[in-house]
């Protein structure tokens, strides 16, 4: 079964343009035959945080990918994912 699986990462100095080199392969090879999907990444400056959203069977192979490809994970947690379906919350709201 494939669960959803947000990634605590504490990263001083990450710079936006570290973290999308970073993360660029996880797109390519995650999984390393592990079932591992990397969904999504954000970086918080101003914690000198990362989150990272993966899809994979179990918390353990979450761990073995961000081991593999040096992404500093404190903290791996199961975790529900609410799709919006593309649209765009910023804009529309509070009016009819």
């Amino acid at each position: 079964m494939t669960r959803t699986y947000l990634v605590e990462c504490y990263w001083p100095g990450i710079s936006e343009a570290q973290l999308a080199n970073a993360v660029a392969p996880l797109a390519v090879e995650a999984g390393d035959g592990k079932h591992v999907q990397w969904l999504d990444s954000i970086l918080i400056p101003v914690d000198e945080t990362v989150l990272c959203v993966f899809r994979g069977a179990t918390a353990a192979a979450i761990d073995h990918v961000c081991t593999a490809t040096g992404l500093p994970a404190e903290r791996i947690v199961e975790c529900i994912q609410i799709a919006t379906n593309g649209r765009d919350h910023s804009q529309g709201r509070g009016t009819t």
